[in-house]
């Protein structure tokens, strides 16, 4: 009977149906799914929370190649060699008031100085062409932008002036560039144009007798008369990737007496080269607000947002505030002025001050002028990554992976005074030279600290592993969205149109609308469903095809 009665209840058993188990992975994304637009908003507010928070969660920069040492050394930059510097801009400016092509006495004066100290120098020449929005080296090849090299046409060809400086302790493996461009207006150099010649001429004869020197100096006068960064460009192009000159004897004869004017022989147009280039800097000289404090101005920013190692921006932090300059970057004056982030950065005081009382390790220090400062630079560094454009000749260098940066060293004073420009000098020159030699004493190349990163001062930066957490919130609300709608298109294939209440919007509870009008709506959504698939197949056929 026992068995009997068992072998009933087994046969019972095995004729019940079995609910299936919900995973709780899938249970978990349905919800999500369901209520797709209460999440996306959550998710949207808390990353627009976040980016205004980043100024408050954004971390002191540090130096993180013990090698580079800034300021460990004394310079040698006197305020002999500041004066030194101002007799130079008389002489270049007395050489382009006397001659009747400005650019021409730019080349002999700067050809003269080299050749005094033993320099190797050479003239480039390149051909102009249209200001790009972005680097074209980074989605083509050189072979898609072709160049007319025999141009010799005055108002299509430029000139570089080049001076190498041999390091006596190297063997030319390695090298450093500086960079500064200059232009005429009218046939005259401007004050500040002649300033920045005039310090870089300095500056490079120091090195000349520098017995420090670990690496090879370039120094590079770029044309900028139709723009720096396309001057830079086109001397980066050829020192990496030699190109073939296709000029006949009498072309370059008209080539060399155009832009020589007999100055030295044909070899003045020898392309010549120092090693691997470890760095760049770009400087130079402008005419600020008179009666401002002088500053610096540091553009890091490289095409599509590429940015340079941050130790070289750290370097130049330290240095100014050691010799005690004003350092500042970029901003967006619209959001420095607006009211709200003035508000905003009242309660954000007041909240790090309330944190401080409740809890010691709870408060902040943030005053609302230095919120509202952070965040118009974070702002800046945030859009001219996203606009992919260079904002300098610096940019040029990032398209060989050889971190630049440019200084705009503006000046308050007048630029006509001489003990205002040899004041200017001194500081400047001695922050160029710290900033050498910390190059200089690299082991290897900028690669210790980050190479993604915003910048909410000079010395504050948001890492990628922060900035990357309100991003994840802003964009996560698409595929929320488009996994709500491929989850209604789903239910609408599998169910039919007896549910279309439901599958129209999974949200909803209500399901009393005409199943006319469900069916025409539904059908709508398929049908764009459809449109958008077709599209999507389309454009990977002609990614193909390219």
């Amino acid at each position: 009977m026992d068995t009997c009665c068992s072998t009933m209840a087994a046969m019972a058993d095995a004729t019940t149906v079995r609910k299936p188990r919900v995973r709780a992975l899938r249970w978990l994304a349905g919800i999500v799914i369901r209520y797709s637009q209460i999440m996306s908003g959550i998710c949207y507010t808390a990353g627009l929370i976040t980016v205004f928070l980043l100024p408050v969660l954004s971390k002191p920069t540090y130096i993180s190649e013990n090698a580079l040492m800034p300021g460990s050394a004394n310079s040698v930059f006197t305020p002999k060699s500041a004066t030194d510097a101002r007799l130079i801009a008389e002489e270049l400016h007395n050489m382009v008031a006397e001659s009747s092509d400005g650019y021409m006495a730019v080349r002999k004066w700067a050809i003269n100085r080299m050749s005094a100290i033993g320099a190797d120098f050479y003239l480039h020449t390149f051909t102009h062409r249209e200001k790009p929005f972005t680097s074209m080296r980074f989605f083509s090849s050189p072979q898609q932008m072709p160049r007319n090299w025999n141009s010799t046409r005055d108002g299509d060809l430029g000139v570089n002036t080049v001076g190498i400086i041999k390091a006596p302790r190297a063997e030319g493996n390695e090298a450093v560039v500086l960079v500064t461009p200059f232009t005429l207006d009218g046939g005259k150099l401007s004050s500040a144009d002649k300033l920045t010649l005039s310090f870089g001429m300095a500056l490079f004869e120091l090195y000349g007798s520098a017995n420090w020197l670990a690496r090879d100096v370039i120094w590079v006068l770029a044309d900028a008369r139709c723009d720096s960064h396309t001057a830079v460009a086109a001397w980066l192009e050829e020192y990496h990737e030699p190109k073939l000159h296709f000029l006949s004897a009498a072309e370059l004869a008209h080539l060399y007496g155009q832009i020589t004017d007999g100055m030295g022989d044909a070899s003045v147009l020898e392309f010549k080269r120092a090693g691997f280039i470890s760095a760049g800097l770009v400087f130079q000289v402008s005419a600020g607000n008179r009666g401002q404090v002088d500053s610096i101005k540091v553009s890091a920013e490289g095409p599509n947002g590429q940015m340079p190692n941050l130790d070289l921006i750290n370097i130049i932090n330290t240095l100014a505030q050691w010799r005690r300059l004003n350092i500042h970057l970029d901003d967006i004056i619209g959001v420095r002025e607006s009211a709200l982030l003035r508000g905003l950065g009242g309660v954000i005081e007041n909240i790090g001050y309330i944190a401080g009382k409740v809890h010691g390790d709870w408060g902040f220090v943030m005053s609302a002028s230095s919120y509202v400062e952070s965040f118009a630079t974070l702002c800046a560094s945030f859009l001219n990554q996203a606009i992919g454009r260079s904002t300098g000749a610096h940019g040029a260098f990032r398209d060989y992976q050889i971190d630049a940066v440019t200084l705009n060293m503006f000046a308050g004073g007048d630029l006509e005074s001489s003990s205002y420009q040899i004041d200017l000098f001194t500081r400047y020159g001695r922050l160029v030279e710290g900033v050498m030699r910390s190059v200089n004493n690299l082991l290897e190349k900028f690669h210790q600290s980050f190479f993604l990163y915003l910048l909410c001062s000079p010395s504050k930066f948001v890492s990628v592993g922060l900035y990357m957490i309100p991003l994840g919130l802003l964009l996560i609300t698409l595929p929320l969205g488009a996994a709500a709608l491929n989850s209604a298109l789903n239910k609408a294939d599998e169910i039919g149109p007896t549910s279309d209440s439901q599958v129209l919007n999974p949200h909803s509870t209500n399901a009393s609308i005409p199943k006319s009008t469900t069916t025409k709506v539904v059908g709508e959504s398929k049908e764009n469903a459809g449109r958008w698939r077709r599209a999507i197949l389309v454009v990977q056929q002609l990614a193909r095809f390219e």
